[in-house]
């Protein structure tokens, strides 16, 4: 749950980033005048798209890592099968997780005690 809370107020930060990046960029060109403080007001809106892309691109990750743990809890997927262990790991560590959390939550997922 704790997860999901981090998935949705950070898609929250990343919706705001967005649309006062897009403010920003249409009062600079509603604006009409052309200056230096309009040159950083759009830098600034286009930093802030970047990093929002960035994060949405971290978060679908995320996700991708989280749609898989609930595939294993459901049964849909064999432990045993090395490949798909490697591959969970690395959506996991590529979603922000380090290597022991991921090993906790597939754990946790196929029902086996942490030690």
């Amino acid at each position: 749950m704790r997860d999901n809370a981090d998935l949705i107020r950070r898609a929250a930060d990343v919706k705001q980033a967005l649309l006062m990046a897009l403010k920003h960029a249409n009062t600079a060109v509603l604006d009409g005048t052309v200056d230096e403080r309009d040159a950083q007001v759009l830098a600034a809106a286009l930093d802030q798209v970047r990093r929002a892309r960035d994060s949405l691109e971290f978060l679908g990750k995320r996700l991708d890592f989280h749609r898989e743990i609930d595939r294993l809890m459901a049964g849909g997927a064999n432990d045993e099968t090395s490949r798909l262990m490697i591959g969970l790991v690395r959506m996991g560590v590529d979603g922000g997780y380090d290597v022991g959390e991921v090993r906790r939550m597939v754990d946790q997922a196929l029902g086996r005690s942490n030690p």
